[in-house]
């Protein structure tokens, strides 16, 4: 047992959030309002970059070949490569979620950045999407945290950033991939502790496949707040729980450092080092204030 998160799921942009109760959606483009055919920088250059400054052969395409919702969704391939920069965020959780569509054995391929401006920018995650349906996501580790994902459809692709916690997790269709510190950086080395973008980019693996993928309904929120969340990296591997969080934990009986209270343990973790054993007449409660409305997300 090693994190628990309990949150409310709204419906933003489309999407049925991962995280949070009080949202702002901070920016939304399902491309619509563009001219299919056209680049994407040309109709939207305020919001959408490529490092060279101006539009060119490395902004990608409005198309409507595809879509998630509406009519249009943009197409990568070759060189293409188009940035959403963030304004550095330094405080704040926040969720950056997306549609990706990938062509049978196709690539892909996209960055988070955690500082960008036009002179500089430092890499906070990336994601490969490589041949046979493999994929890789780098984040506070050089290797490479493998995953499978399907062809032909569309991937829900969901960022969150806890800038407050200096936390960061990965999900693909709803569920985790990865999670890590997030100022460890992409590969392990170090980082800002920001929010600075989101970059897309044609990528090639080496192997014969060749990129080609669409993106559609791409959106940034700030998340105000987690209801509660431990990773129990703060607690004392070696000694019970409850007896040192009561506040946020109990037993069945409300019997803290008794038997039906489990310890604290560096044997196994999901990140980090600590997580909680469970076993013999241990009995782990979290209260909740009894919610009469609204709804709810418990995950661990």
């Amino acid at each position: 047992m090693k994190k628990v998160v309990i949150t409310i799921s709204i419906i933003i942009c489309g999407f049925v959030s991962l995280f949070s109760q009080d949202l702002d959606t901070l920016f939304f483009d399902n491309f619509d309002s563009y001219t299919a055919g056209e680049l994407l920088v040309s109709e939207n250059p305020l919001e959408w970059i490529i490092l060279d400054g101006a539009p060119g052969p490395m902004s990608p395409e409005v198309t409507d070949t595809f879509s998630f919702s509406g009519p249009n969704s943009i197409i990568f391939d070759i060189a293409d490569n188009v940035i959403k920069p963030i304004d550095n965020y330094d405080t704040g959780i926040y969720s950056i979620s997306f549609r990706l569509y990938i062509p049978d054995n196709k690539l892909a391929a996209f960055t988070t950045f955690s500082y960008f401006d036009e002179e500089y920018f430092e890499f906070g995650m990336q994601v490969h999407f490589n041949e046979w349906g493999q994929g890789n996501v780098y984040g506070g580790e050089y290797t490479g945290i493998p995953f499978n994902f399907s062809y032909d459809t569309w991937l829900f692709n969901e960022i969150i950033i806890d800038l407050n916690n200096d936390w960061a997790a990965y999900y693909l269709n709803g569920e985790i991939i990865h999670s890590w510190i997030w100022s460890s950086g992409a590969f392990g080395g170090g980082g800002p502790k920001k929010l600075g973008g989101s970059d897309f980019y044609a990528y090639y693996s080496g192997g014969n496949a060749v990129p080609e993928f669409f993106l559609d309904d791409y959106c940034l929120v700030k998340l105000d707040s987690i209801s509660f969340f431990d990773d129990f990296e703060n607690h004392d591997a070696g000694e019970q729980l409850v007896c040192q969080s009561p506040e946020n934990w109990t037993t069945w009986n409300n019997m803290p450092c008794t038997n039906e209270d489990p310890f604290v343990t560096d044997t196994f973790a999901f990140n980090g080092t600590n997580s909680v054993l469970i076993l013999d007449s241990n009995n782990l409660v979290h209260p909740l204030d009894n919610y009469t409305t609204g709804k709810y997300k418990i995950s661990f």
